[in-house]
């Protein structure tokens, strides 16, 4: 008689976890964890943190070399299960050094033996926290550092930021994109300066999460970090990098866009205080968990670094482990499967059509089902659970459009430039004037690239609605022969990507005619709303800052004009003079950005 295979109980754990019923799941998971985890992030921190500015380091920063980078910058990556050919390890990116007092009021620094400060260090104010959070959001460490520094050299004080003038602010935040941010510290600072004082009159930074979140352009998570940080208050501040450390603590199986990026990360995020020592500092503790996020949990983290301070509490690597024992032992993957559609959290199954935890342990049950349960690979398994989460959020296509933008100078050297409006994408922003014309997406040859054809309109077209844009505004027979730029700018938002078509040309205009554009365009041309034009000249454009595309323009224009320098120089010299068909006025100019 032939014996019945014995099926394997589902682990305890993985069958708590597949079956769960709310978020008060993962709440607990966090409360019972809190001590341990807020420990350990908290010495971990204080022994082995980055020296950056907003801290009150001094130069050089931790991996600072000089250029603009971080040497450890190659740890940001698009791709969560894959690491950069240029990256170092995490761990090399970490030096040893002492665990310090944990009750000492003074944040240590890295020890730096072999490089010797450039800069005296800066005494942190919670206006430093808050020019710095701001930064940061959407943006690169790396990145900020100049940004920063230069800003505080500039607005030394919330004071010194409110009385700045708008294009002043615009220049010094030129290059770091959403142009909202430096708007809303701008507008903030004002608001400081006016509505917070003490008895004597003397501006005060505002001191509790209340009064913090009346400041335009402060949300929940810059008071937690400014309130923590600056006053010792115990609130959390969650971002990114938090809702990460916090989805693979407590395996939060959605994406931070859906109702986990909402209230519930509040409610996380307070829990990890359940327990937490009087003696971690809740400052201390917040940036703790913002470092690991960026560091060893960021997209690509494995889980199971040897140095990764929470390798032991990663609810990620636990249940990949349970499903990897049980799948081993001969239980079958669908009992798992069945499980997990009776999941009624409201986070991991936020709509009747998602569920969060199926689409969790699927890629896990395959791989242990294509690694044939060889024990080499758990620690594989374990990466591919904990790269998973967060899962990712739904895919929105960006939006295309093709710009044909006019470059317009006249005998002063002076651009015709017009100021964007107040509100919307690239607020108050100074650009080239352009129209937007209507496209089709077309794939030639079934590669990838798309090809982008205009649906109405010829070259000739485009020129002559420029033409009309133009003039209106410093009028008729002012704009002499342009010529087209190739190859298009590329310039991506995160919404939009714009194909940018240079024109440039002559005028000899050097004063405004209208305030506004007359031009009336068809139907699927568009041109951007402008609240006045200027003929501004490369100095001002400096002075006021201009956005990163414009500086791509204006790069592009200074190649084409010295590659065409450089011809004619060529050729005056192997024929002793310029012929009038070679001049350069009369040559389209090209060349690859």
């Amino acid at each position: 008689m032939a014996l019945r295979s014995v099926v394997p109980p589902i682990p305890p754990r993985l069958a708590s976890f597949l079956s769960h019923q709310s978020a008060a799941y993962h709440v607990k998971e966090l409360e019972t964890s809190s001590e341990h985890i807020s420990q350990s992030l908290s010495d971990w921190y204080l022994a082995s943190r980055r020296k950056l500015p907003w801290r009150g380091d001094p130069e050089p920063q931790d991996g600072w070399n000089g250029s603009g980078t971080l040497d450890g910058s190659a740890l940001n990556s698009d791709s969560k299960g894959k690491k950069a050919s240029s990256q170092k390890s995490i761990s090399s990116f970490f030096a040893p050094k002492p665990k310090p007092d944990p009750t000492s009021l003074a944040t240590p620094t890295s020890p730096n033996t072999t490089t010797t400060p450039r800069a005296a260090a800066m005494t942190i104010t919670p206006y430093h926290v808050w020019i710095s959070e701001i930064m940061l959001q959407q943006t690169r460490v790396a990145a900020v550092i100049p940004f920063f520094t230069k800003w505080i050299a500039r607005f030394p004080t919330v004071s010194d930021l409110a009385s700045a003038t708008e294009d002043d602010v615009n220049a010094h935040w030129a290059g770091l994109g959403f142009y909202r941010r430096a708007k809303h510290l701008h507008n903030g600072s004002k608001y400081i300066v006016e509505n917070c004082k003490d008895d004597s009159g003397e501006v005060v930074f505002p001191k509790t999460v209340e009064d913090l979140l009346k400041v335009p352009g402060i949300g929940p998570y810059t008071a937690g970090a400014i309130a923590s940080i600056c006053y010792g208050i115990r609130t959390p501040a969650v971002d990114g990098n938090v809702l990460r450390v916090w989805s693979r603590c407590t395996t939060v199986c959605a994406n931070v866009k859906g109702k986990y990026g909402g209230p519930w990360s509040q409610v996380l995020g307070e829990a990890i205080y359940k327990g937490c020592p009087n003696t971690v500092r809740s400052g201390v503790l917040n940036q703790a968990i913002m470092e690991l996020g960026a560091t060893y949990c960021q997209n690509q983290g494995s889980g199971i670094d040897a140095s990764d301070p929470l390798k032991e509490a990663y609810g990620t690597t636990k249940i990949a482990e349970d499903i990897f024992t049980y799948l081993r032992a001969g239980g079958p993957a669908q009992d798992l499967r069945d499980l997990a559609l009776t999941c009624k959290c409201e986070i991991c199954c936020e709509s009747p059509d998602s569920n969060g935890v199926l689409a969790f342990i699927e890629p896990i049950i395959d791989a242990v089902e294509k690694s044939g349960g060889a024990t080499s690979n758990l620690d594989e398994v374990k990466s591919l659970a904990h790269r998973s989460l967060p899962l990712d959020p739904p895919k929105k296509g960006k939006r295309d459009e093709i710009l044909h933008v006019a470059v317009v100078e006249n005998e002063k050297g002076e651009f015709l430039m017009g100021k964007r409006e107040s509100s919307g994408l690239l607020a108050g922003q100074w650009e080239f004037p352009y129209i937007v014309v209507k496209i089709k997406l077309a794939k030639e040859g079934g590669g990838k690239e798309k090809q982008f054809t205009q649906d109405t309109f010829s070259d000739s077209n485009i020129t002559e609605m420029l033409n009309s844009y133009l003039s209106s505004l410093i009028g008729e027979e002012k704009i002499n022969v342009r010529k087209k730029l190739d190859p298009p700018i590329v310039h991506v938002f995160s919404h939009v990507r714009h194909f940018m078509n240079v024109e440039v040309g002559k005028t000899d205009a050097t004063q405004i005619v209208r305030s506004e554009s007359e031009f009336s365009p068809p139907n699927g041309v568009t041109i951007p709303a402008h609240e006045a034009y200027e003929f501004v000249s490369k100095d001002d454009m400096k002075a006021r800052g201009v956005t990163s595309a414009i500086t791509k323009v204006l790069k592009m224009i200074d190649g084409g004009a010295k590659k065409t320098s450089k011809a004619t120089k060529k050729r005056k010299n192997e024929s002793g003079s310029e012929s009038k068909e070679d001049s350069p006025s009369k040559k389209v100019i090209k060349n690859d950005v």
